[in-house]
């Protein structure tokens, strides 16, 4: 139950101002990538290993074979072989690549990620403010809360996430963390630490 008497949520509890540098918005970028597409990494691993083995199989086969066909078919194993190359190579080379050159570009064009950014949080709220945005959210707006090694997390329902640097925070982010800690018990939220 939250709290409506007007003097307590009158006076931020804490208030933030920083900034997201391009580097910690990639770290978030690949983070949330590697979460998000964890089982679909595997899945494609195993893919990739099983058409190239099988790639491999058949052109050894055709090799010792008397086949009529035999340059068709070991074309058709060497693609077989390449897709399954492709596999591998897809969630650890070109997908990285990829997300890295899209995160950089989008946040190059976002007043919001390039310019300061302010935090004032509430016993029942948190306000927003940026270049071109200005956002109030009531605690039971907040899908979840999360940290890494490097950011903190509030996830908004349905909507997006807000990053907090806590290179910007310094022995700060202990209160903060502290606050999460208890606006997260307070109302049912969930609180998680995301791993590299």
């Amino acid at each position: 139950m939250e709290n409506t008497n007007p003097q307590i949520n009158k006076e931020p509890i804490f208030n933030l101002k920083y900034r997201i540098s391009e580097e910690e918005y990639v770290y978030y970028n690949e983070l949330y990538a590697s979460e998000s597409f964890r089982g679909k990494k595997k899945k494609a691993n195993f893919t990739g290993i099983l058409e190239f083995c099988t790639g491999i199989a058949i052109i050894i086969f055709v090799f010792f074979s008397d086949f009529a066909n035999k340059q068709l078919i070991a074309v058709l194993a060497s693609l077989l072989i390449g897709l399954g190359v492709y596999s591998l190579l897809f969630y650890r080379v070109i997908f990285p690549k990829s997300l890295r050159k899209s995160a950089i570009g989008y946040y190059n064009k976002s007043k919001y990620m390039t310019n300061e950014i302010e935090l004032k949080f509430y016993n029942n709220r948190m306000e927003e403010k940026s270049a071109e945005t200005e956002n109030t959210y009531r605690w039971n707006e907040v899908e979840s809360f999360a940290k890494s090694e490097k950011l903190y997390f509030i996830t908004i329902k349905g909507q997006r996430s807000i990053l907090i640097s806590k290179s910007s925070l310094g022995d700060d982010k202990y209160i903060l963390e502290e606050f999460f800690e208890t606006v997260s018990k307070k109302y049912g939220k969930p609180y998680k630490e995301w791993k590299e």
